[in-house]
């Protein structure tokens, strides 16, 4: 099934690209697990958008070099020998080993020696290589930074290989070979009613968990519907045990109050929705081999396969597509999709932020916003290894610097017993894969943060709030890294980011969270501009009625106006569509990044990265002014 939206696909990269590109399948009812389908997606978007930008000529050159006029792409899926095999092969120009080397060597992946020993075949797989990219400009389809390596990345992950074959102006077919009926995915072990299901975990964001005296406050009823109000959100809920057994709706909500035990919420992404799936109890992650149904299984929508656990035990894996179906949610992408506060008379507080509770062994106690964390690793102390002073976990394939918080800030040093296992929190949305040891989570809280920025600071701290009549110590994430990898983060000097103080510039910032309001108003001022605040779109809008400001800083969720709205409220005003905004967001991922930039935004920048932040204001605003003088 797969297969069929690529058609799609082509037609919209022949318009963007003026080329005329046809698209074959063949192979459709070639059968493979469920867990290997949904990974296959993304590295076949990315193969076919390759073929289509660098293999595919224009129609011109085609017509000059002999070859019709519209180019193929052909898709094809096969068995042999106890696999599937997938070739995305195209009619274009093929690989040019001679640039790819010389690309290569311009990139600093080989050197010019090594190049012109390796032979026709090695050259060809360096396209593979991390970083490698032959695009002269970034457009839509290229030159992002996102190359073929992250296919090897993801095939590889599955079990499979990926192989190329290339004859110069011919054309060019990737092969990716894979397993057939299983594969080993890491997934939650969750309890419902006493029994084990694993949960694949591609789908999971975040877990959420709601204390009884929360519950009431936190989760609310739309159109019949249970819903969480997560920050400004509203996810639509789904009780497993409901989904599974068909008992009683009220029975997750009541019990639970009742019995004075917390609400354990799975935040899930299925497809571009987000939903919360409410289970008994989370035990821990697993390295399983998936198994398919049996016949008399097939028909159970909510089940994708099964997997013996080391206790010999059967568990089954649950289908988050349907267990939507069978809670009657199919329309949840266009109902309940990650619905912004406000809906049908609810309120959320704009004020408040969740966050990720911790501590390092020792009587403090930390913070950091749970938007800005990817996950958290458990590790023992055996998977670390020393490098001269610094030491180094490895990864998904990367080699993550790991920081000690003791080592940058004022705190206690804790006692780690070397036996004992801990856990390591992982940023999004990093250049440089670095990470943060800490002993244990404590909590999420969703809370108002009042934020005290003079009696406890220090590089690296943002300061400290009183949370749950505990001093919390806020991190401050790209200080700290700036500290423990000057080579990777160091600063640029603030002094060459200030204005001068005769050409003092103004800065909107708008932002609803209280908390990013406060720290992100203090970075622009600390620069030397004059900053007004707003706390949604549509404040925003009427201060630029009666201000004349000289950029914007904007978020994109936000309740009342999003920034998505506001960008085209500018971009359609005569007197502001040449004003530069800057988001300035949680949502770092490529396809977003892609969107904003397309809705009129003229950079992109992750929440609490001061120094990029500053420096890409400081380039927009320079570049405003150049424009106005040309």
């Amino acid at each position: 099934v797969i297969f069929g939206k690529f058609h799609r696909v082509v037609r919209d990269l022949s318009k963007n690209l003026s080329k005329e590109i046809a698209l074959e399948t063949y192979g459709e009812d070639v059968e493979l697990d469920k867990s290997i389908i949904e990974s296959l997606s993304d590295p076949l978007t990315h193969i076919i958008r390759n073929s289509a930008d660098h293999g595919v000529e224009t129609p011109d050159e085609r017509e000059k070099s002999g070859k019709p006029r519209q180019g193929k792409i052909i898709l094809k899926a096969y068995h042999e020998g106890g696999q599937v095999h997938l070739e995305i092969a195209d009619d274009g120009k093929g690989i040019n080993t001679e640039i790819v080397g010389k690309k290569a060597v311009e990139r600093g992946l080989i050197t010019e020696d090594q190049r012109l020993s390796m032979s026709e075949r090695d050259l060809m797989r360096m396209i593979l290589k991390a970083g490698f990219s032959t695009a002269e400009k970034v457009s839509s389809v290229s030159g992002r930074g996102v190359g073929m390596d992250v296919v090897v990345t993801n095939i590889e992950a599955l079990g499979g290989t990926v192989e190329i074959d290339s004859t110069l102006g011919e054309g060019t077919t990737m092969k990716l070979i894979l397993p057939l009926t299983l594969a080993i995915v890491s997934g939650l072990v969750i309890k419902s009613m006493d029994q084990i299901f694993i949960l694949p975990e591609v789908n999971i964001e975040e877990m959420v968990r709601i204390k009884p005296d929360e519950i009431k406050d936190r989760i609310d009823t739309v159109q019949s519907a249970r819903v969480l109000r997560l920050r400004e959100m509203l996810v639509p809920l789904i009780n497993l045990k409901t989904a599974l057994w068909q008992s009683n709706e009220e029975d997750f909500i009541t019990d639970k109050s009742r019995n004075g035990d917390p609400l354990r919420i799975l935040i899930l992404k299925y497809g571009s929705s987000r939903l919360g799936l409410v289970v008994d109890a989370v035990e821990n992650i697993e390295e399983i081999v998936v198994k398919p149904l049996p016949s008399y299984l097939k028909k159970m929508k909510c089940f994708s396969g099964a997997t013996i656990m080391g206790n010999g035990k059967v568990a089954l894996i649950l289908d988050i597509g349907g267990i939507i179906e069978s809670s009657s949610l199919g329309d949840i992408e266009e109902k309940s999709d990650y619905k912004k506060a406000g809906a049908d008379g609810i309120s959320i507080d704009q004020d408040t932020q969740t966050l990720l509770l911790f501590d390092n062994n020792t009587e403090e106690r930390f913070a950091l916003p749970l938007e800005l964390i990817t996950r958290i690793e458990r590790v023992s102390p055996d998977q670390i290894e020393h490098i001269r002073d610094k030491q180094f976990l490895q990864y998904q394939n990367d080699n993550l610097q790991l920081i000690y918080l003791e080592d940058f800030l004022p705190i206690n040093r804790p006692v780690r017993d070397k036996a004992e296992k801990f856990a390591i929190i992982i940023p999004k949305g990093l250049k440089y894969p670095m990470g943060i040891v800490i002993d244990k989570v404590i909590d999420t809280v969703n809370t108002v943060v009042e934020l005290d920025t003079t009696t406890m600071m220090a590089p690296g701290l943002f300061g400290s709030s009183v949370i749950e009549n505990k001093i919390t110590l806020l991190l401050d994430l790209y200080k700290l890294f700036e500290m423990a990898a000057p080579e990777w983060y160091g600063a640029e000097s603030e002094i060459e980011s200030r204005p001068k103080k005769k050409d003092k510039k103004c800065v909107l910032l708008v932002e609803d969270t209280a908390f990013f309001r406060m720290v992100e108003s203090e970075y622009l001022a600390s620069a030397g501009y004059d900053v007004i605040l707003a706390e949604d779109g549509r404040k925003a809008l009427a201060l630029l009625e009666k201000e004349t400001v000289d950029a914007v800083v904007l978020d994109i969720l936000m309740p009342v106006m999003d920034g998505w709205s506001v960008i085209k409220a500018i971009r359609n005003d005569e007197r502001l569509k040449d004003l530069p905004v800057l988001a300035v967001t949680s949502l770092a991922d490529d396809d977003t990044m892609e969107k904003g930039i397309e809705s009129g935004f003229d950079d992109w920048e992750a929440k609490l990265n001061k120094t990029s932040l500053l420096r890409k204001l400081e380039k927009l605003i320079n570049r405003e002014k150049q424009e106005a003088q040309a």
